[in-house]
């Protein structure tokens, strides 16, 4: 079961995402694999780094993905120029849609984003 959101990152604002793991709070514990799905390659910069493996940034072409296993430290470089378009979904289990509907009906006021 997955869901689907879209990220940008524009140069204009520093366009980066700090080191996280996708699993980092208890509301997204039910995540098990974040696809990340490139829209455009016209930017400099903005590269998927997992910092536990090494520096070498991944920059896949439009319509290329990465798939990773949620709880694996990863960060997205500063975009240099340019503006960098993303289709980031999750995928999960019918058991990790429970621990999701469950976590949902009983912290509805606590959502901080779209989980």
């Amino acid at each position: 079961m997955p869901y689907t959101t879209l990220f940008r990152s524009f140069a204009e604002d520093g366009g980066k995402f700090d080191k996280h793991r996708d699993t980092g709070d208890v509301s997204l514990a039910f995540r098990r694999y974040a696809i990340s799905l490139l829209l455009n390659e016209d930017y400099d910069g903005g590269e998927l780094v997992f910092p536990e493996y090494g520096n070498y940034g991944y920059k896949p072409t439009t319509g290329s993905a990465c798939v990773f296993p949620t709880p694996l430290l990863h960060e997205i470089q500063p975009v240099k120029t340019g503006r960098r378009f993303v289709l980031i979904s999750f995928l999960f289990d019918e058991e990790q849609a429970a621990y999701r509907s469950c976590y949902r009906q009983h912290h509805k006021e606590d959502r901080k984003s779209v989980v």
